[in-house]
């Protein structure tokens, strides 16, 4: 369904897409959540995130968008899981 976001005495309506974005103005505000892109069907290794933020996959194989220096202590704690990139070793749900 599509959305209606009165402003100002303006009306936008935007459809929110399969890619994780929004049509109405497409700025970086816009991303969805990596949990809600993967709701609505999008691939875990499609997922996109801010431009300031990396994608990671968790231990429970759900992704996260976090700061690029967050990554390697995430793994080291055992919250985020080593080599994203390798969608073989990620359980799609």
């Amino acid at each position: 369904p599509d959305i209606v976001n009165k402003q100002q005495g303006c009306v936008e309506i935007s459809t929110p897409k399969a890619f994780g974005i929004t049509e109405h103005n497409g700025s970086e505000n816009d991303i969805l959540s990596p949990v809600k892109q993967l709701k609505q069907g999008v691939s875990i290794m499609d997922i996109r995130c801010k431009p300031s933020l990396s994608l990671i996959i968790k231990y429970d194989n759900t992704p996260a968008c976090v700061f690029p220096e967050s990554v390697s202590e995430l793994i080291a704690r055992g919250w985020a899981k080593e080599n994203p990139t390798k969608p073989s070793s990620y359980v799609d749900s």
